[in-house]
C-alpha cells in the first residue's frame, strides 16, 4: 500500500519488490492514493499570489510504477485506506507512516501487516509524534539499512526488526572500467529539503573550485533549484532527466556526493557505485555499510571542509589510484542484486505470514 505513486526513491523501491514477488508467482496488488481536490485554504494562496484558483484534481505525476504489468489500483481520493479498497490477502505491506495507520485498520483477512521502513519518517516535527506512533503498531517491521532499525530501536524501545538492504539494477547502472576524467567532475542529487543537506556538497565545491578553478560539476533534480538552496551558475543541472540518462550522469563523474543529516538508505549511492563512480557520503543510511571496505570516503555530517578536503583528494588523485577506487565501487556495488534482495524481502513476507496462520 503506498500513498501517492511518483518518481521517488522509495516508489521505486516498492515497484521493483513488486515485480520480483509477481514474477516468483504471487499474486501482488498495489494500491496508491491520489492528491486531494484543491482546498478553499489553497485557492486563497494562489490569489494571493497571482494565479487563478484551480478547481481541478492535480494532474497524476509519472510514477515507477509504469509499464511493469502490475495489478495497481489508484484510489480516487488522498486516504484512508479501508477494507474496501484492499483484497483478501497473505500479507499486507505499509510502505511509509501514513499507509501504516491505515494498516493497523485493516480487518484480519486483509492479512499479516508488514511495515517496510525505507526510512525513519520523524523529518517534520508537526508529524513526529504520530509517525512515532506507527513504529510502536503490532506489525513486523521490515528495514532497508541498519541505521532505520536503530533509529527506531533508540525511540521506540522496539526490536526484532528485519534488516534488506536495497540493491541496484547491474543491467542499468554497471559500466565496464573506466578512465578518471582529464578535468575532474563531480555530481549530486540536488534537493532543498533540509535533511539533505546539499547547501553543505555545494559549499565543499566552491572552496575546492578556489584551488581547483577547472574542476566540473553537475547535479541533477525532479524540479528547478529553489532560492533556498541556491545553485551556483558554473554547476550543471538536468531536470527531471529520464533513468537511462541518470546512468550517464553518475558514470560521467569522478566522484559522486551525498551530504544527508539522516537517510534511510540512499540508493544513488550504490546506483554511482555501480556507474564505477566513488562516493563521498556523509555515515548517513547505508553509507557505512556500503564503504566500510573502500569505494569511496566518509565524511562528517554537516562539515563541508571535510568533505572538501575529500573532493579535492580525488580531483588530486592519479589515474592508478583513482582506478583502484573505482573498481572497489563497482565490486560493493557487484554484490547488492535486486534478485538476491527479492528473495530476502519474499523469506520477510513468508514468516509474517506464517506467523498470521499460527495464531
Amino acid at each position: 500500500m503506498l500513498g501517492r505513486a511518483n518518481m521517488r526513491g522509495g516508489v521505486l523501491v516498492v515497484a521493483i519488490y513488486a515485480e520480483a514477488l509477481q514474477a516468483m508467482g504471487h499474486r501482488v496488488s498495489v494500491v496508491s492514493t491520489r492528491r486531494p481536490l484543491p482546498t478553499l485554504r489553497s485557492n486563497l494562496r494562489r490569489v494571493a499570489t497571482g494565479r487563478l484558483p484551480s478547481f481541478k484534481r492535480p494532474p497524476m505525476p509519472r510514477s515507477h510504477l509504469e509499464g511493469r504489468g502490475l495489478d495497481w489500483t489508484i484510489l480516487q481520493h488522498p486516504g484512508p485506506v479501508t477494507d474496501a479498497h484492499v483484497p483478501d490477502a497473505d500479507v499486507v505491506i505499509a510502505t511509509w507512516w501514513e499507509t501504516a495507520e491505515w494498516v493497523a485498520g485493516l480487518s484480519p483477512s486483509k492479512g499479516r501487516p508488514v511495515y517496510f521502513c525505507q526510512h525513519f519518517e520523524t523529518h517534520d516535527p508537526a508529524q513526529a509524534e504520530r509517525v512515532l506512533g506507527t513504529y510502536r503498531l503490532p506489525m513486523r517491521q521490515v528495514c532497508v539499512s541498519q541505521w532505520v532499525a536503530d533509529q527506531i530501536r533508540a525511540a521506540t524501545g522496539r526490536g526484532g526488526q528485519v534488516i534488506v538492504p536495497n540493491a541496484v539494477d547491474h543491467d542499468r547502472f554497471a559500466r565496464g572500467p573506466r578512465k578518471k576524467n582529464p578535468t575532474p567532475r563531480f555530481g549530486f542529487m540536488y534537493s532543498d529539503s533540509p535533511f539533505k543537506a546539499v547547501g553543505v556538497a555545494i559549499e565543499a565545491l566552491e572552496r575546492v573550485r578556489a584551488s581547483r578553478p577547472e574542476i566540473e560539476a553537475v547535479c541533477f533534480s525532479t524540479r528547478p533549484p529553489r532560492p533556498s538552496v541556491p545553485l551556483p551558475p558554473w554547476i550543471e543541472c538536468e531536470i527531471d532527466p529520464p533513468q537511462a540518462r541518470i546512468a550517464e550522469i553518475y558514470a560521467s563523474c569522478d566522484a559522486w556526493l551525498m551530504s544527508s543529516r539522516v537517510e534511510g538508505f540512499g540508493l544513488p549511492l550504490l546506483e554511482a557505485m555501480a556507474s564505477r563512480t566513488p562516493v563521498i557520503s556523509t555515515p548517513a543510511g547505508a553509507a557505512p555499510e556500503l564503504l566500510a571496505e573502500g569505494g569511496g570516503a566518509l565524511v562528517p555530517v554537516d562539515d563541508p571542509a571535510a568533505m572538501a578536503d575529500a573532493v579535492d583528494m580525488i580531483a588530486g588523485s592519479d589515474p592508478i589510484a583513482w582506478r583502484r577506487l573505482s573498481d572497489q565501487a563497482a565490486e560493493i556495488a557487484g554484490a547488492n542484486t535486486w534478485a538476491a534482495a527479492a528473495e530476502r524481502f519474499e523469506a520477510a513476507l513468508a514468516d509474517a505470514a506464517a506467523e498470521g496462520a499460527g495464531r
